[in-house]
């Protein structure tokens, strides 16, 4: 799936695939902020924050600080009752 939203200006995406839970959600990366109030019903962003090493350690809802890059789905992620989730330990990707 490769998504292009005229919103960002640019159709900068690549895809990716998330491994959580041993199932595959795929989605979109780019490394612009995505303004999430004006993507379509059933289209999900979620944000990668970045590490002090500059690798990707968690996926989140919302990132403010060390914003790495936003990941688009049409499918939404449960966080349960965590505020993000960890690279490595809750889920994988790849590009």
């Amino acid at each position: 799936m490769i998504i292009s939203y005229s919103n960002l200006g640019r159709t900068d995406f690549i895809r990716v695939e998330l491994l959580r839970d041993n199932k595959i959600i795929e989605g979109s990366f780019t490394n612009a902020r995505v303004d999430k109030k004006t993507l379509p019903a059933g289209i999900y962003a979620y944000d990668f924050r970045e590490g002090d090493n500059g690798d990707f350690c968690s996926l989140e809802p919302n990132v403010t600080v060390n914003h790495g890059g936003t990941f688009i789905t049409e499918e939404k992620i449960d966080f349960g009752d965590r505020v993000f989730l960890d690279f490595g330990k809750d889920f994988d990707y790849s590009f």
